[in-house]
């Protein structure tokens, strides 16, 4: 009589679907020192970083089923809700056939206050459930985009719902930037912000900086844009003494170009 009990005990067993553990027993941290940030993911999950500029980190579910990214927008958006609907009209976020269906306010675990978006997409076809978490600071936006199946969203839901809520953006290191580093009003009224390693935010009027190696003849402190557009290449600029102006160097003259903003 044991032995068959036993016998049915594994038949069924084997019979039982194979569905994936719970996303959430065993949540790990996932901090990213290059862009000062750290998010608490369910346990199991695969992670990428940096696979674009913007994009620092992409997490995916051992099945397939649901995925979870984190996107760093370095542009002027005045308010958190502008950098939401920036992305909001790129062609990645586009390709999910998104359909809003709710939105409201997110405080996250490290106190940073965003707002969330939840839509109802589409991927390779199938019906999904996305959420889009916006937060900033200092003229950087971090979006927290987590996607999941419609028929797995009872599995994963709480998981997603906690890491978006999960995001801490760390203290930036101590050690002084670039003299160049900051926000810039261009000759034109544009108002660039140029960052660390070499970014720049807009990047239609320059698309990067780096220092230009110091020679016998000048001292260090000359820099070369990047120009973008079929007409582009590097342009020399150079800082004031102050710090507060930049000038290109064309021809043995100096233009400013530039004026720091405080």
């Amino acid at each position: 009589m044991n032995l068959n009990r036993t016998a049915l005990a594994a038949l069924l067993l084997f019979l039982l679907p194979a569905f994936p553990a719970r996303a959430g027993e065993h949540p790990f941290w996932a901090a990213d020192r290059r862009e000062n940030f750290r998010i608490l993911l369910p346990g199991g999950w695969t992670v990428r970083r940096h696979l674009s500029q913007e994009l620092a980190l992409r997490a995916r579910s051992r099945d397939g089923t649901a995925y979870l990214e984190v996107h760093v927008l370095r542009e002027p958006f005045p308010t958190e809700a502008e950098a939401a609907d920036g992305f909001g009209d790129r062609d990645d976020f586009l390709s999910l056939s998104p359909v809003e269906f709710w939105r409201g306010r997110i405080v996250s675990v490290g106190g940073e206050e965003g707002i969330v978006r939840r839509y109802k997409v589409s991927v390779d076809g199938r019906p999904a459930e996305a959420s889009a978490a916006c937060f900033g600071r200092d003229g950087t936006w971090f979006l927290v985009l987590a996607v999941v199946s419609s028929d797995r969203a009872g599995i994963y839901a709480s998981d997603l719902e906690q890491s978006l809520r999960s995001l801490t953006l760390l203290t930036a290191p101590s050690a002084p930037g670039d003299p160049i580093e900051g926000r810039w009003r261009w000759h034109n009224g544009r108002i660039l912000t140029l960052g660390r390693h070499g970014r720049v935010a807009p990047s239609s009027l320059v698309s990067s900086w780096r220092r230009k190696p110091p020679t016998p003849e000048e001292a260090a402190g000359a820099y070369l844009l990047s120009i973008p557009g079929p007409a582009g290449g590097e342009e020399e600029a150079v800082l004031s003494p102050d710090g507060k102006k930049l000038f290109r160097v064309s021809g043995g003259e100096r233009i400013q170009i530039a004026a720091r903003l405080e």
